[in-house]
């Protein structure tokens, strides 16, 4: 189900290791929930998870976008866009 909604996930090269990554922080947080629940206090699940989680963020982080000489701001994309009040001819 998370592969359907998120392209980073199946947009990236290693989608099967993000895949299995998000699974395995997933299972992590929910058999520290089982733990806890039964009183076993298992605290290295969480960072590890959250870890994971981290980890897959900076992965799956779109490369930045290198402005050209010309634009070098956002004035000429502001200036290209209909805005209301202005007047196309």
């Amino acid at each position: 189900m998370i592969s359907n909604h998120f392209p980073t996930t199946f947009g990236n090269s290693f989608n099967w290791i993000i895949l299995a990554a998000l699974t395995l922080a997933s299972v992590a947080v929910r058999h520290y929930i089982n733990l806890y629940e039964k009183g076993i206090y298992a605290k290295w699940m969480i960072p590890f998870a959250t870890v994971i989680i981290l980890s897959l963020v900076i992965v799956t982080a779109p490369k930045p976008r290198k402005l050209s000489k010309n634009s070098s701001s956002a004035s000429g994309i502001i200036s290209a866009k209909n805005l209301p009040g202005k007047i196309l001819k």
